[in-house]
């Protein structure tokens, strides 16, 4: 999300991930830093074909850090590249698990699917509590789809794309 009016729905896109680290004494985060998660979310065998290798997964993957404002934009690239390179992982045992033959290509996009910007990091810092120990009070997050890491509502995952695609290697 890159613009301010989209700070009430990050919020509450990221409001369940980050839930789950809330303390319950206080309303602080219990940890600074979060993933990468890795979520397959559905995984589909193309029935249209008797090659037991062809289809597609949606692998979702999130990352986020309490950091220092200043350090927003550096941590989401750093984590764009942390989750493509599990999510190309993931992909690859997801595609190896259907067949020894098979193999899983991985098409993320440029960007994160669902990312905050400096000013919207910040609020989000408050909101969510990044305590005193960690590295700053602005919340840098990252997700491959624009969706909740815990949701698997049609809502936000049924139009999305596969990012990744499974086929027969030729050896």
């Amino acid at each position: 999300m890159k613009t301010s009016t989209g700070i009430l729905i990050a919020f509450l896109v990221i409001l369940p991930v980050a839930a789950a680290a809330l303390s319950e004494e206080n309303d602080d985060l219990t940890f600074c830093h979060f993933g990468p998660k890795i979520l397959v979310q559905d995984p589909v065998v193309d029935p249209s074909d008797d090659d037991e290798c062809r289809g597609t997964a949606k692998i979702q993957a999130v990352m986020w850090k309490c950091t220092k404002a200043d350090l927003v934009e550096t941590q989401t690239g750093i984590f764009k590249k942390e989750l493509v390179k599990q999510a190309t992982k993931e992909c690859q045992q997801l595609c190896r698990r259907r067949d020894r033959k098979c193999s899983g290509r991985f098409e993320g996009k440029a960007g994160c699917g669902l990312e905050n910007n400096r000013e919207d990091a910040v609020i989000m810092g408050q909101r969510q509590g990044c305590r005193k120990d960690c590295d700053g009070p602005a919340f840098a997050y990252c997700s491959l789809y624009n969706a909740g890491f815990r949701s698997k509502d049609p809502e936000y995952m049924a139009d999305a794309r596969p990012n990744c695609r499974c086929y027969k290697t030729s050896k």
